[in-house]
């Protein structure tokens, strides 16, 4: 017998704000793993991203604490494109009209 184990490289939480070097501890419903010593992309409820955090701690029982530490912020220009890639891979792929979620950010290859 078993039960439901996520394991997450992104961290989405409702308030992403944490100040530069600061340690923070975040709890989450449900069993999910965050490997310790990795960095992650720290996000918002709406899939915008904010900062790169290392997981220092991560503790699973009925619910989840993870300690992270900020390791910097995002550029703005970081934040567009990561935003965009997560909202497509993760996130509201599609407007409330059904629409294809369409990004404001043009790039040059």
């Amino acid at each position: 017998m078993g039960y439901l184990t996520e394991f997450n490289w992104v961290l989405k939480v409702e308030d992403a704000s944490i100040s530069d070097g600061e340690s923070k501890t975040f709890q989450k419903a449900g069993r999910h793993v965050y490997p310790v010593g990795m960095r992650l992309i720290l996000v918002n409820s709406e899939w915008e991203p904010h900062s790169i955090v290392e997981v220092t701690e991560c503790r699973v029982h009925e619910a989840t604490d993870v300690t992270v530490q900020h390791v910097r912020a995002l550029q703005p220009t970081e934040r567009a494109v990561l935003g965009n890639v997560l909202k497509d891979m993760y996130g509201n792929a599609y407007d409330p009209e059904g629409n294809a979620f369409q990004s404001s950010l043009e790039c040059e290859y």
